[in-house]
């Protein structure tokens, strides 16, 4: 019964924070739909999910389940994940390649001239890389080096955190600022409980499941 109703309960989790993200995102009526509008919503999806899977690893610890409970809700979301961590600096640097401003090496250092914009947009490539190289888990997972993969895992969402807070339209939005703040000290809260768990009671097992 409780396996039945974590794993109900995390699939409408997903729902929602996609739906919210959605609603935070959408135009105004009448705006064009270009690349520069639509590649903000991939970022935010991708992010919302990946702080699904570790809410929803800390709650499975929490009521004792076994980590097969969520393995088809993280691999549909992981899946989603994927798509969306790379459609969304491919739309912006593909829109900015057909704009004329070059390659991202270029492009990118001209439409962000400030310091601290440049420095959210290297912390969201670094991210990026290390969420990448987490797509190896099928391969690796097992091995004694892949706790320091998890760790980078888990410094990529705080970089994310904070390429959101610095970059993201969306968040000068009131309510979704909070609520990615919430994100954020959940995102702490459940890692910090999972690695209790993890080394007190189930010491081997991936952190994020």
């Amino acid at each position: 019964m409780l396996a039945s109703r974590l794993n109900i309960g995390m699939w409408l989790l997903s729902a929602v924070v996609v739906l919210l993200a959605i609603v935070v995102w959408l135009p105004e009526p009448g705006d064009e739909l270009t690349a520069y509008v639509l590649f903000p919503l991939f970022g935010i999806v991708a992010f919302s999910l990946m702080w699904t899977h570790y809410i929803g690893g800390a709650m499975r610890r929490y009521l004792g389940l076994d980590k097969d409970v969520l393995r088809t809700q993280f691999m549909v979301t992981s899946y989603i994940v994927l798509f969306c961590i790379l459609v969304h600096p491919a739309l912006l640097e593909f829109q900015l390649y057909l704009d004329g401003l070059g390659l991202p090496l270029q492009s990118l250092p001209a439409v962000y001239t400030e310091a601290s914009e440049r420095l959210a947009i290297l912390a969201g490539a670094t991210a990026l890389i290390c969420f990448l190289f987490y797509e190896l888990h099928r391969f690796f997972r097992d091995k004694s080096w892949w706790t320091y993969v998890e760790w980078a895992n888990v410094a990529a969402m705080l970089l994310i955190l904070w390429h959101g807070f610095t970059l993201g339209g969306e968040l000068k939005t009131d309510w979704f600022q909070t609520l990615w703040a919430f994100y954020g000290l959940s995102f702490v809260a459940a890692v910090i409980y999972s690695e209790y768990h993890k080394r007190r009671y189930d010491h081997g097992n991936e952190l994020i499941t």
